[in-house]
């Protein structure tokens, strides 16, 4: 639990463009909501103003959080700006501003104590999802203009690879970036059996950034090694027909999982893959650690603060190192388990009551 929490900060508005119950959210949705759920476990009065989600009610209380669902999609950060200056923040005594992309530019508008949530910069995401002159505008902006705005703010990242990244990319203060690690739900421990057969999970959002393509290039090349290799790969996303038409024979698309269907799977796997170049930490990595199972994973971004190399798991820098490592785990049965008990017990370090003591700490920080 948060072992100390400060009088003045008690209502807390986090301000967040997706909420981890739209179809395309993902670890930075799920890192929100568990913080915030942490936060008011503790006592805390936790609100998050998001985006409107298809089909669902604009206002709902989960795990005693209450989130407000306003504006589309891609109008959800300047209308929620808008509503949070005016409304949302006079019942507030802090402010998280998740900065995805394009944040919500809390230094012009509130002068409440407040922390900036940034994962990691976007760098390719923007041209892989806009036309040419809206990705380098999002770009310059992410990395030259918001930055200036955000000088004196402090700011959360996940790992030391991200804020070496927004140190040399966008001239951060060092002293202003602190390394907040996300947690993990207490769901995810090790049980039961594994498969008989080789079995390997990738757990992704099937668009570009991800490089799913990649990680089924690896399994056809592992598979001429070990040709018993099963492999799962769990997320929706439109480059799912695309992947399915790519895969080789065998690999089953299962879709998104219910958490306790995920659960089982990470406990029955060898190994989980991520080939992804875009993770700030890469929350698959984690979960499939607690229940004792390892990573093979591109060596990039947040993957090099989530994976210690050859300890809890293995990284490459191709794909060709990527097959070795596939290979590598599925043919040795003793180094597999050890590599599975480094990242179980590495992972049970990690829990989001810290990961929320640590922002609260900011806020604290940020009075002075």
């Amino acid at each position: 639990m948060i072992t100390e929490t400060s009088a003045s900060i008690r209502r807390i508005l986090v301000l967040a463009w997706r909420d981890v119950g739209d179809s395309a959210a993902g670890g930075s949705e799920l890192y929100v909501q568990e913080v915030a759920a942490a936060l008011s476990r503790s006592g805390h009065d936790v609100s998050i103003l998001t985006s409107a989600v298809s089909g669902q009610p604009e206002d709902i209380t989960r795990d005693g959080v209450a989130v407000r669902r306003r504006g589309g999609r891609l109008l959800s950060v300047p209308a929620n700006i808008g509503r949070a200056a005016f409304i949302e923040q006079r019942q507030a005594d802090a402010v998280i501003d998740v900065w995805n992309g394009v944040p919500f530019l809390s230094p012009l508008w509130s002068r409440r104590p407040r922390v900036v949530v940034l994962h990691h910069l976007h760098g390719r995401l923007w041209h892989d999802n806009f036309s040419r002159p809206v990705a380098a505008t999002g770009d310059f902006l992410e990395r030259r203009v918001f930055p200036r705005l955000y000088r004196k703010t402090q700011l959360a990242t996940l790992g030391e690879t991200s804020r070496a990244e927004l140190v040399s990319a966008c001239g951060f203060a060092p002293e202003n970036i602190h390394v907040v690690p996300p947690g993990i739900g207490g769901s995810y421990f090790r049980a039961g059996s594994r498969t008989s057969a080789p079995s390997l999970v990738i757990v992704a959002r099937l668009v570009a950034a991800k490089q799913v393509d990649i990680a089924l290039d690896v399994i056809r090349s592992a598979r001429m090694i070990v040709p018993t290799l099963m492999v799962t790969v769990v997320g929706s996303g439109p480059d799912r027909e695309k992947l399915e038409r790519q895969a080789p024979d065998g690999v089953s698309f299962a879709g998104r999982l219910s958490d306790e269907d995920l659960v089982e799977l990470y406990r029955q796997s060898w190994m989980v893959l991520s080939a992804s170049n875009s993770e700030g930490w890469g929350m698959t990595i984690t979960e499939a650690a607690a229940c004792g199972t390892p990573a093979v994973a591109l060596a990039s971004g947040g993957h090099l603060d989530a994976i210690v190399d050859g300890v809890t798991g293995l990284l490459g820098s191709n794909a060709l190192e990527l097959v070795s490592a596939v290979v590598a785990i599925a043919s040795d049965a003793d180094y597999r388990d050890r590599l599975g008990r480094a990242a179980e017990e590495r992972s049970g370090a990690l829990t989001w009551d810290r990961t929320a003591q640590s922002l609260v700490d900011l806020l604290r920080r940020s009075q002075q």
